[in-house]
């Protein structure tokens, strides 16, 4: 399957809207070879649409071995993958009302990630004074030319909580 110049936006949903509870059924596994996004983009909007928290340009995605079945549906993923290859120039996101972070090309495969001109800002107001923390967490202020991680591992854990794992930081 390949999918040429996608665009792709998100609008966070509201906490206060209902889940659907609708049951998917799913009698067999599917299994598709590949599937290949080109020259795509993705944007994550507020749940009114006015604030841009994500916008990622130029994707290029490769999964490989790619697996749908009923045990996969539900996931946050829904489904299973052999090998992934990921592409993208421009990356732009907005953590919290605190922090952002910023790429201008990122490669991430099965065990490495590479960050280019990467950037972990605190957000301004009027571009001039950082607005203060009021939050328990750190804030930080990094930037790097590149940065390179290795034997890197990631998925959702039993509670379908993010986790990120690497062994090196070069």
């Amino acid at each position: 399957i390949e999918i040429i110049e996608p665009t792709v936006n998100y609008y966070h949903p509201s906490p206060n809207k209902q889940k659907d509870t609708t049951q998917t059924k799913v009698g067999q596994s599917i299994d598709v070879n590949s599937i290949v996004i080109k020259k795509g983009s993705f944007n994550y909007f507020s749940e009114n649409g006015k604030e841009n928290l994500a916008k990622v340009r130029n994707i290029n995605i490769n999964f490989e071995g790619i697996r749908f079945n009923e045990r996969t549906v539900e996931k946050k993923i829904p489904f299973k993958f052999n090998q992934f290859q990921v592409q993208v120039d421009t990356l732009f996101f907005k953590l919290n009302d605190q922090q952002y972070k910023v790429s201008s090309h990122m490669k991430w495969n099965d065990s490495e990630l590479y960050l280019k001109d990467y950037r972990l800002k605190p957000i301004k107001t009027n571009g001039k004074k950082y607005i203060p923390n009021t939050t328990t967490s750190d804030i930080f202020d990094i930037e790097s030319p590149e940065l390179f991680l290795t034997n890197t591992d990631w998925g959702f854990n039993n509670l379908d909580k993010f986790y990120f794992k690497t062994d090196l930081i070069k």
